[in-house]
């Protein structure tokens, strides 16, 4: 299980995993013992949790980072408790956190999440996977670059030989087609 495949849905309580495709939506499972299936429509409002980052003073942080850092810990705390004991906890998991831009609802919301996947996942290891795939993938945008840089300069891409036939056609006084649709 991958964040990517974990959402939240608006008005929706807890997690789901998505379990399939639908042309109006999603197939979703409820992440908890009940396991509960059920469709969404294109009108719900649905947040992956791989694209959710937390502000920090120096930018973005992703919530994969965050969970893992909350892993770290070796602890957990209500969702319900206090707003000074949930930005606390949450000061501990992640110290440089924008105060003014992450409201104490974002940081009860973080921790019901975590809640809810801290044993269904290991953080640290989904977020060492995904950096080095990361890394892997811009060590192949370096290496496409770099054929790119050593290609002759006199070497030019030639288009395929049916387009350059329509071009020459065109440019040397050819017929002109005309696009007619069919009368119904």
């Amino acid at each position: 299980m991958d964040l990517k495949d974990i959402i939240a849905i608006s008005g929706k309580g807890g997690l789901f995993k998505v379990i399939g495709r639908r042309p109006t939506g999603l197939i979703v499972e409820s992440i908890d013992a009940a396991k509960n299936r059920m469709p969404t429509s294109f009108t719900q409002k649905i947040s992956v949790l791989d694209d959710i980052a937390m502000y920090t003073l120096t930018g973005e942080v992703r919530l994969i980072q965050v969970f893992a850092n909350m892993q770290a810990l070796g602890k957990t705390i209500d969702p319900k408790a206090e707003n000074n004991e949930l930005t606390a906890f949450f000061k501990e998991a992640l110290p440089d956190y924008d105060t003014e831009r992450v409201y104490p609802s974002d940081i009860r919301k973080a921790i019901l999440w975590f809640n809810i996947l801290k044993d269904e996942m290991n953080f640290k290891t989904i977020m060492e996977e995904a950096e080095k795939a990361e890394s892997e993938g811009k060590e192949a945008k370096t290496e496409d670059k770099e054929l790119k840089k050593n290609e002759h300069p006199a070497v030019k891409t030639v288009a395929p030989k049916n387009m350059a036939a329509k071009a020459n056609s065109k440019s040397a006084g050819g017929a002109k087609t005309t696009y007619r649709p069919k009368s119904v």
